[in-house]
Order: C-alpha cells, then sequence, then structure tokens
C-alpha cells in the first residue's frame, strides 16, 4: 500500500512539474514576442529616421533635368531615364 502511494506521488508530482515546465515555456515565448515587437518598432523608427539621408545624397547628384520638382507630370521627361513607366 505504501509503494502505491508513493508511486501515485511520483506520477502526480512529473505531472505537475511537466505543466509547470509548459506554462513556463509560455509564458517566455509571450514575453520574448512582446520583446520582438518593441524592438522591431524602435528599429524601424531608427532606420526610418536614417533612411532618407542616402536617397537626400542621390536626389542632389541627379542632374537638374531629371528632377520632377514642380513640373506638370505629364510632359517630365527624364534625358537619363527614358521610359522607366513612372507616369
Amino acid at each position: 500500500m505504501a509503494v502505491q502511494r508513493i508511486s501515485s506521488f511520483l506520477k502526480s508530482y512529473a505531472e505537475m512539474r511537466k505543466g509547470e515546465q509548459f506554462v513556463m515555456g509560455e509564458v517566455r515565448a509571450r514575453a520574448r514576442e512582446r520583446i520582438r515587437w518593441s524592438v522591431g518598432l524602435g528599429l524601424l523608427a531608427v532606420a526610418l529616421l536614417f533612411a532618407p539621408l542616402p536617397w537626400r545624397r542621390l536626389w542632389a547628384r541627379l542632374p537638374r533635368q531629371a528632377r520632377v520638382v514642380g513640373r506638370d507630370k505629364r510632359t517630365c521627361h527624364f534625358n537619363h531615364y527614358p521610359n522607366l513607366g513612372l507616369y
């Protein structure tokens, strides 16, 4: 009878441990997901802050005829890039 009780206790204890480990794994996974979102949004914000800088340099290198600022889109022609299909 004592052996049955010990066996039953060991089975229950092993099941409780597995349940606790499952719960800890789920909690960790959700915490990692939250951290991924916050870190991802932070990195996106930093990327958007610094991303326009290379484009500004490229824009400054283009010849004036290739720039589209202040012109009608229908009459604008790119001398260096014909038929890009932008308009």
